[in-house]
């Protein structure tokens, strides 16, 4: 690892370091963390010590004026962290007046762009509010249209509005929940401030997060990533560094020993690889570096064979085992040859067999429900009811965000065939399937309906009902507008069922969606 340098190790896995954090950026962020908390939990008394007075009898701790006059040095470490991270920190809109429309970031953590025939003065001035109709929580989308570019007319339209009183208040940006955290922190700092010391291109980045993400002996992931530095002490390497040595294979004596030499072109890796079950000539692309033949081989076998295919693993595995006969052959003088190489590759699937027997899958495809989380009361009694049974779906799409999102009655004889359906823009998927849910139970609480269970398809929706606390801030007001309603019920049960149970809400929402039109 020191063969790497620090800018490189500190850097995060996911930009192809080692995640290895700076001292200095840790504390920025550690501190930063207790400011969210002192500002998230007024009650506190350390918050109410902390934040009473700035100096000037003003409370400025969470706010863009937080400097402080004649205050502690332990207050003013907290407003200095609180500065480093102001960037991070965007506006979501609830009912209030805070937020100024063409100078705060509130529209995906950005400021919205005006549009060019607007008038500075007067649209410095412009108020989130003046841009929602507070009866219906609806967005003014002309007026919307009219004063900002298209791009961002369209996200604002797509956004939440909630139903219920609510502050504006600041988010974290770089969390999905919006919630500070010290890894996103982090990062957020570290690009921030770090020289830019970029050695690996975008496909690279991406081979290497794939391996991070493997059910694989840690040893070799760390092992994978040195190669992609060329972080390994072979010959031409240690000359590189000043050591006085012959550079020429020991074992073959064809060419330097570098990494590509040792992993590829040696005639006991050339060997070893052509009789492996993977049947790989290194010859080919021979005028490849190793970086890219590596990669080109780490996409290949993911992308064919997926998160459990056994090909990338054998692949990693005969690498290691080359490195360690090499090390073998020059350290202890032992042989060297492809039957070595083999017998080690036996061991090291064998030993990585036995770490991953023991060893839950990967939960990379999305978390696994436990039994009975499929379902969630919001009514006033907590039981099931099959009277009347609303089938909801919503349907989205994301490069245009136009989302149409609709319901129809499954059983019921007095209201049999019946359906709605309405139209507009969303953020995400489970936006506009929230947004069916809100309209299945307004319609049932304009018909004075006190007990009835609504079917979805999105596990997303449920596990998200059943959170105290949304891990999605772009949709926790509609989310928290479902609760709000559901408790009007008696009983309201939210079931998730496989996708030909949602049918008739599927059509709706789809029509709603193409076609622009609601259905009432």
């Amino acid at each position: 690892m020191h063969w790497v340098g620090r800018e490189i190790v500190q850097k995060p896995k996911k930009e192809g370091g080692l995640g290895v954090r700076a001292a200095a950026l840790l504390n920025d962020t550690l501190l930063f963390k207790q400011v969210q908390r002192l500002v998230n939990n007024p009650q506190l008394l350390s918050s109410r010590v902390i934040c009473s007075f700035d100096g000037q009898g003003n409370n400025f701790l969470g706010s863009k004026e937080g400097r402080g006059v004649g205050i502690s040095w332990g207050r003013k470490g907290l407003y200095q962290a609180q500065g480093k991270f102001e960037g991070g920190m965007v506006w979501k809109i609830g009912r209030e007046n805070k937020v100024l429309a063409s100078s705060m970031p509130w529209v995906g953590g950005k400021i919205p762009e005006v549009r060019s025939n607007q008038t500075i003065g007067p649209s410095s001035k412009w108020r989130v509010s003046e841009f929602i109709y507070r009866d219906s929580s609806s967005w003014k989308a002309n007026l919307v249209r009219e004063r900002f570019v298209w791009k961002d007319a369209w996200s604002i339209l797509a956004m939440e509005v909630p139903k219920e009183e609510g502050e504006d208040y600041r988010y974290w940006n770089f969390t999905k929940s919006g919630r500070f955290s010290v890894s996103s922190g982090y990062d957020y700092l570290f690009n921030k401030y770090a020289v830019d010391s970029r050695t690996l291109d975008d496909h690279d980045l991406v081979a290497l997060r794939l391996i991070w993400k493997l059910n694989i002996l840690p040893k070799w992931k760390y092992f994978v990533w040195k190669i992609f530095y060329d972080g390994l002490a072979v010959k031409v390497n240690l000359v590189r560094r000043g050591l006085n040595c012959d550079t020429m294979c020991n074992y073959c004596g064809l060419g330097e020993e570098d990494l590509q030499h040792v992993l590829r072109f040696c005639s006991v890796a050339e060997l070893s690889w052509n009789t492996s079950s993977l049947r790989i000539n290194p010859f080919e692309n021979e005028s490849w570096p190793l970086r890219k033949w590596l990669r080109s081989y780490i996409l290949l076998y993911h992308s064919e064979d997926g998160w459990n295919g056994g090909r990338l693993q054998n692949f990693i595995a005969l690498l290691w085992s080359l490195w360690k006969v090499r090390n073998a052959r020059v350290f202890r003088g032992e042989g060297g040859h492809p039957g070595a190489v083999f017998a080690m590759l036996e061991n090291q699937l064998q030993e990585v067999g036995t770490f991953t027997s023991g060893r839950e899958e990967s939960p990379i495809g999305g978390p696994r429900e436990p039994p009975g989380y499929h379902m969630v009361h919001i009514g006033r009694e907590k039981a099931f009811h099959n009277g009347l049974v609303i089938q909801i779906d919503g349907s989205w799409d994301k490069k245009s965000a136009k989302a149409g999102w609709g319901m129809a009655i499954s059983s019921n004889l007095l209201f049999e065939g019946e359906t709605a359906g309405d139209h507009g823009r969303a953020v995400s998927s489970v936006h506009a399937e929230a947004k069916a849910c809100l309209l299945a139970l307004t319609w049932a609480s304009n018909r004075q309906i006190s007990q009835l269970r609504v079917n979805t398809d999105s596990a997303a929706l449920i596990s998200y009902l059943h959170m105290g606390k949304v891990s999605d801030i772009s949709i926790v007001g509609t989310i928290g507008d479902i609760k709000a309603m559901g408790c009007r019920f008696r009983q309201c049960t939210i079931l998730k069922v496989p996708r030909q149970e949602v049918d008739k809400a599927d059509n709706v929402a789809r029509r709603c969606s193409i076609l622009g039109y609601s259905i009432p």
